[in-house]
């Protein structure tokens, strides 16, 4: 059996990989992508095959016009959402990314030919994705595969303390399979207790700012930048993109401190934090939300006639010039209920004095529904359906929820505890997520111990074809 494998570059997907090598001896053949400067992985028996990540960024893979060209049945078996990598380019900045509409399309071409004919020349069976496929290639990888009625399958780590899921669908549905598991309604319990701490902070809001800062991933980001410009020539083209960046940024930053106000907590208002972008968070699990001011301008329509408020705060980590521009801060600060706010407002502050918060996904809207706010979701992430959680995708659901929310709608911690205690069956215990490590009860050994019989257990339970893995 041929499978495809998406994280290698962490010593948690590595040792993943090996163990689940060794649980299912069928594998033959394992593609995966290959970072820069690593270690080449080798499992007894097995061939690995390394896509280097250069390919999966620019499209440009090797041997590309020696693969089958792509006729339009292909196109047709996926669906809508594959167009959603055009905007996933996004991640590699519009220097490699490209701002133009046709260079973007011309790599989505490239993505679909290479992968569609690997997938059917070695008959790959199985795509595994350590969390939700986010970029261009793995995303496309994913919907082929599902297209084609083959496993595809990723993890999402959830969080509760130590507990992960492993999902087949992006746009996930209301679990109708529970089990009783009382270890992992004990982490949701903790979980609960820290959410609701006066002085709550994700732990990993500071890691991110401290790797930001880490002078050993500046240069090695800078000397894998300084190849690729060597490489391709193209330094003079470099210099140009980097000074119209600082020129916009400065530009963008300026009219940001014009218009933001000091919140004024006493108002009926619904906060909505900005998510950072590109990032899993927006793209694929917000759809078509992964636009955000569509979010906004539908929340903002929804309070024309009442006086409520909406107050934005930008994300800390945000670059105004990389997954922004200037009309998207002009095109919402010009809606006549929606204001920026002061990031030096502590965000716990806004959040618990708000009437609900508006969000596609992210740590936010479960901390918003531990403390009692209501929540109005716009994306595919696993707590929507939760007590105290309105899902949202048209007008006519946001007037609905508007309207329980304004008559006084609020979660009852009661009800959400009685409601976890019934766990959906592809929840597991674990982590999936190398910095979860950090805060895990778990040992590095027992937790891939974990994940290898999780997912084993997972595919001897799944049905493709009328057959079983």
């Amino acid at each position: 059996m041929n499978i495809f494998f998406d994280e290698t570059s962490t010593k948690l997907g590595r040792s993943y990989l090996e163990g689940i090598c060794n649980k299912i001896p069928s594998i033959q053949r394992i593609f995966t992508i290959r970072i820069p400067n690593q270690n080449p992985i080798e499992i007894s028996g097995k061939e690995i095959i390394n896509i280097d990540l250069e390919e999966t960024v620019s499209s440009n893979y090797n041997n590309l016009d020696k693969t089958i060209p792509v006729d339009k049945s292909v196109f047709d078996s996926l669906n809508f959402d594959s167009l959603l990598t055009l905007k996933m380019s996004d991640r590699f900045g519009s220097f490699n990314g490209s701002d133009n509409f046709e260079e973007r399309a011309k790599m989505f071409f490239n993505h679909i030919r290479f992968w569609n004919h690997t997938i059917e020349k070695h008959k790959i069976k199985i795509s595994v994705f350590l969390s939700v496929p986010h970029e261009p290639a793995a995303f496309l990888i994913h919907q082929l595969m599902k297209s084609k009625g083959r496993i595809s399958l990723y993890h999402e780590q959830l969080h509760l303390q130590d507990t992960y899921l492993i999902e087949e669908n992006i746009k996930i549905k209301k679990p109708t399979s529970f089990k009783k598991d009382e270890l992992l309604y004990k982490n949701a319990k903790f979980t609960i207790q820290e959410f609701r701490k006066p002085d709550y902070k994700p732990f990993y809001f500071n890691n991110f700012f401290n790797d930001l800062k880490k002078t050993g991933l500046k240069i090695k980001k800078l000397k894998f930048v300084l190849n690729e410009l060597n490489t391709k020539k193209l330094f003079f083209n470099y210099f140009i993109y980097k000074v119209n960046n600082f020129i916009v940024r400065k530009k963008i930053l300026k009219y940001l401190i014009k218009c933001k106000v000091t919140p004024q907590l006493n108002k009926k208002y619904i906060f909505v934090p900005l998510h950072f972008q590109p990032e899993a968070s927006t793209s694929p699990k917000g759809n078509i939300f992964v636009f955000q001011s569509l979010m906004i301008k539908m929340l903002s329509h929804s309070l024309n006639n009442s006086d409520w408020i909406i107050y934005l705060k930008e994300h800390p980590a945000q670059n105004p010039v990389f997954g922004r521009n200037l009309e998207f801060y002009k095109e919402l600060n010009n809606l006549k209920n929606v204001f920026f706010i002061n990031e030096n407002i502590p965000t716990r502050n806004i959040l618990l004095n708000s009437k609900a918060v508006g969000v596609i996904s992210g740590t936010m809207g479960l901390e918003a529904i531990f403390n009692e706010i209501p929540v109005i979701c716009f994306g595919h992430i696993y707590y929507k359906f939760f007590h105290g959680v309105f899902p949202v995708e048209t007008n006519l659901e946001l007037k609905n929820a508007i309207e329980k929310i304004s008559n006084g709608f609020k979660p009852k911690l009661s009800e959400l505890s009685n409601e976890i205690k019934k766990t959906p069956s592809n929840y597991f215990r674990g982590y999936v997520n190398f910095a979860y490590e950090e805060i895990s009860k778990i040992t590095f050994s027992e937790n891939i111990n974990l994940l290898v019989n999780n997912l084993n257990s997972y595919l001897n339970d799944y049905k493709s074809t009328g057959s079983k893995i």
